[in-house]
């Protein structure tokens, strides 16, 4: 293998290198919109509690660098709401007072767990973004880790183009690729409000590769397959989605190939990846390591031959190795400038080519 790429967010907070934690909701991004004020009454788009088949789950997704099999299940899990500890009765429903009923904890069959939204959020978080946090036990033998992984639930005023379009799986394999040579499906879905269109529109799809995004010109559906052979380690990829010629919106997603035999491991400097105040950085200074490897010995040739993006949470390129002039690079930094332009999390996916 010649290649290999990863993911994270600078609100992620992997373990050591060995474990990359992440929130993962199935159906696309969360998101809910408001119209109308206090005095009348808000409109809540989309709106959960009129319609229960669209209450979204989070699910807390753990690949591990330790485990050939990739996904790590955690031993028991806590669940945050804007730093609020929630706690849960025996049917799962949430008890923490100013969120009673809002929040359900669920679990899928494999174990994976989750946190299902049951009760819109836009009045209980202000009106503002809300982020859910997720604090997880790992072991590994006789080794326990802690990880945590963070999910912004963006919640802003109905204004402009009604149409928002996100990725949403297409299987029950939550965007990871499980097996050698497996595969999965996602899904472009377009809103007009809070109406799914579905009818008259074109797709053009991309994959994040050398610092740019490059169309896959195969892939022109609302739904399509990604095999593993499209996916070195951790992927992103990106639909644009038109209605007579004028493009209504686009997405980003990750995939991940937990099967892929080659890791890397991101190594953060902070560990935390989080920038606060004006000054703060984080700096990667990547390794290619063999999944399973418990030493975590780097893989010689790829040593040094990192390429690096970053862009904002809708996508927006912040900075690109390619970009910059440069072919590879051993290490990148997110500034508080960065975030500055982003006024948001920074996305940050990390490749590795040997033949550099």
């Amino acid at each position: 293998m010649s290649q290999s790429s990863a993911v994270t967010r600078v609100t992620f907070r992997p373990k050591g290198g060995t474990y990359i934690p992440v929130l993962t909701c199935p159906s696309g991004d969360i998101y809910q919109a408001y119209q109308g004020g206090a005095s009348n009454g808000y409109t809540v788009i989309p709106d959960w509690e009129a319609d229960t088949s669209k209450q979204p789950i989070v699910y807390f997704v753990a690949t591990s660098s330790r485990v050939a099999e990739g996904i790590a299940i955690p031993t028991a899990i806590e669940w945050y709401y804007n730093s609020t500890k929630l706690s849960f009765d025996n049917t799962g429903l949430c008890t923490t007072t100013n969120y009673i009923n809002y929040f359900q904890q669920v679990s899928r069959e494999d174990g994976i767990p989750g946190l299902k939204i049951l009760k819109n959020l836009v009045v209980v978080s202000g009106l503002l973004s809300g982020t859910i946090t997720a604090k997880a036990t790992v072991s590994y033998g006789n080794i326990t880790d802690q990880l945590e992984a963070d999910y912004t639930v963006r919640i802003e005023k109905q204004t402009g183009s009604p149409y928002r379009v996100t990725i949403a799986a297409a299987d029950d394999n939550l965007f990871t690729i499980r097996t050698e040579n497996g595969s999965v499906k996602i899904k472009a879905v377009v809103y007009d409000g809070d109406m799914e269109l579905t009818t008259g529109l074109t797709y053009k799809w991309y994959r994040a590769t050398g610092g740019s995004w490059t169309q896959v010109t195969t892939l022109t559906t609302a739904t399509v397959t990604i095999t593993a052979d499209m996916v070195d380690s951790y992927s992103q990829y990106k639909v644009e989605v038109f209605k007579d010629g004028e493009m209504l919106g686009f997405d980003t997603e990750t995939i991940i190939d937990a099967s892929d035999p080659v890791i890397i491991l991101m190594n953060p400097t902070p560990e935390n990846e989080t920038i606060e105040d004006e000054g703060d950085t984080v700096k990667y200074s990547p390794s290619c390591v063999t999944r399973g490897d418990t030493s975590k010995t780097p893989i010689s040739d790829f040593i040094g031959k990192f390429q690096f993006i970053f862009s904002d949470s809708k996508g927006n390129l912040l900075y690109s190795t390619t970009a910059s002039g440069k072919t590879k690079e051993a290490t990148a930094t997110i500034t508080y400038a960065m975030c500055s332009q982003a006024n948001s999390d920074i996305d940050v996916i990390i490749m590795a080519d040997s033949s550099l």
